[in-house]
C-alpha cells in the first residue's frame, strides 16, 4: 500500500511538471536506436504492408462464429415445422439475416399530437405512398423504380424500402428528402423510429389510460414512449395512470428522460428511476401486505445476447457464442420473477428479448411457470393485432 501510494505521488508530481508553466519542463534522455532495432522495425513495416486489412465484420457462414451460429440453431430446430430438414429453407433464412434491416417508424397516437400527425401525413404521403398521392414513383439511374415504403396498420407505422445506412448517406434525392422529413417530425415527437420487434410487446398489452405500468429495463426508451403514447391515445379520456421507466444505468436513465421529453405534456405521466431490475423495490408495500403488486401492466424486455438484431448490427457476428445465453439465463429469470411479484392479480406482463435462442426465451418462460406453481398463466393473444405475423414457440430445445 505504501508503495502504491508512493507511485501515485510520483505520478502526481510528474503530472504537475508536465502541465506546469513555460519555465518548468520535463526532460528525458533520448536513446538512439541500434542497427538491429532499425532492421526489425523495417521488417515489421514490410510485413504490415503485405498483410491485408481485416474486414470490419464477417458475414454469417464466413467465420467461425457464423459457422457456430448455423450449427447451433440447426440443432435447436428453430425454423417452422417441416422446414428444419430443408436446405432451401435454411439458405433462405441465413440469406435473410444477411440483408440490412429496413427502417421502420410509427406515428405517435397521443391525442394532443393529432393535429401535427395529420400535418405530417399530409406532407409526407407523396414520399410514403406516391401511387396513392397521385405522384410518379421515383426511379434509380437505370430507370428501375425504387422500393417504396409499406404500411404497418397494426401499429400505425411504416416500413421503408431502405436501411438506415442509405438514409445516412443518400445516393438519391428521394432518400435525402425522406430522411429530412423523418428528422423533422421525429424532433417534434410526432413519429418514433422503432423496429417492428420492439413495437410488438407494448402493442399486445392493450394499455389503458388508467393503468399503472412498469417498464423494468426501459433504455433506450422506445417502449416507454410507446406506453405513454398508448395511455394518451383516447381523446375522450384524460389519463390517470402512470408509467414507471427503470434502467440500472444512471447515464442511460438520463438519455431516457430526454427521449420521453420529446412527447411534450404526455411525459408528465412518466417517472424515470434507476434500480437493478431483479431487485426493483415494492414502493407500494402491496407485495408484502396483499401478496400482489401495484402494476396493471409490465414490460419485461430483459438483457439478452441480441442475436436477433444481427441485421441491424452485423459486426456482432464476429463475437457470437452459444455461451452468451447461458450466462444471461439466470438473470433473465430473476428479472421476470421480480416483475411477476410486482404485478397485480389479473394484470399482464410482456416478456421479450432480442434473441433467437430458446435458452433466453422459451426456457425462461418454462422456468417461470414451474417456479410460480400455477399462479401465472400464458395469455393467448392471437386475437390481438391479427395483421402481426407470428407463430407458436418451441416446446423442446
Amino acid at each position: 500500500r505504501r508503495r502504491a501510494g508512493a507511485e501515485l505521488s510520483a505520478l502526481a508530481k510528474g503530472r504537475s511538471i508536465a502541465m506546469g508553466g513555460s519555465k518548468t519542463r520535463s526532460h528525458k534522455r533520448r536513446r538512439l536506436p541500434t542497427e538491429a532495432a532499425l532492421a526489425a522495425k523495417a521488417a515489421a513495416a514490410v510485413e504490415a504492408a503485405e498483410t491485408p486489412e481485416p474486414a470490419a465484420y464477417v458475414r454469417p457462414g464466413e467465420s467461425e462464429s457464423g459457422a457456430a451460429f448455423e450449427l447451433y440453431y440447426r440443432a435447436q430446430r428453430i425454423l417452422p415445422d417441416g422446414s428444419n430438414d430443408d436446405e432451401d429453407a435454411w439458405s433462405a433464412f441465413l440469406g435473410q439475416l444477411r440483408r440490412p434491416l429496413p427502417v421502420t417508424f410509427r406515428f405517435n397516437e397521443s391525442a394532443h399530437l393529432s393535429t401535427l400527425c395529420a400535418e405530417a401525413m399530409r406532407t409526407g404521403m407523396r414520399l410514403l405512398d406516391p401511387c396513392g398521392a397521385g405522384v410518379e414513383v421515383p426511379c434509380d439511374e437505370s430507370g428501375r423504380p425504387l422500393r417504396m415504403p409499406v404500411r404497418l396498420r397494426w401499429c400505425n407505422g411504416w416500413q421503408l424500402g431502405c436501411s438506415a445506412s442509405i438514409l445516412k448517406r443518400p445516393q438519391h434525392a428521394y432518400w435525402s428528402e425522406l430522411n429530412d422529413w423523418l428528422t423533422r417530425w421525429a424532433a417534434l415527437g410526432v413519429l418514433s423510429r422503432q423496429a417492428i420487434d420492439s413495437m410488438a410487446p407494448v402493442s399486445l398489452l392493450n394499455v389503458a389510460p388508467h393503468h399503472t405500468v412498469l417498464d423494468l429495463c426501459a433504455s433506450p426508451g422506445s417502449k416507454t414512449q410507446q406506453l405513454l403514447d398508448a395511455m394518451h391515445a383516447d381523446p375522450a379520456t384524460a389519463p390517470t395512470g402512470l408509467v414507471v421507466a427503470n434502467d440500472f444505468s444512471p447515464f442511460r436513465a438520463r438519455m431516457l428522460v430526454r427521449r420521453c421529453a420529446a412527447l411534450g405534456r404526455a411525459a408528465a405521466r412518466c417517472v424515470v428511476v434507476t434500480h437493478a431490475a431483479q431487485h426493483f423495490p415494492d414502493v407500494s408495500g402491496r407485495v408484502g401486505s396483499h401478496g400482489e403488486g401495484a402494476y396493471d401492466r409490465i414490460v419485461c424486455d430483459v438483457p439478452c445476447c441480441g442475436d436477433g438484431t444481427f441485421r441491424k448490427n452485423p459486426e456482432a457476428w464476429n463475437h457470437w457464442r452459444p455461451s452468451f445465453a447461458q450466462r444471461l439465463h439466470g438473470l433473465q429469470i430473476c428479472i421476470a420473477l421480480r416483475g411477476i411479484a410486482l404485478l397485480r392479480v389479473g394484470g399482464e406482463m410482456a416478456f421479450s428479448t432480442c434473441a433467437l435462442n430458446p435458452i433466453e426465451d422459451e426456457a425462461v418462460i418454462a422456468q417461470i411457470l414451474h417456479a410460480t406453481g400455477g399462479a401465472v398463466e400464458i395469455v393467448d393473444v392471437s386475437d390481438r393485432h391479427r395483421l402481426l405475423r407470428r407463430r407458436a414457440g418451441l416446446k423442446t430445445w
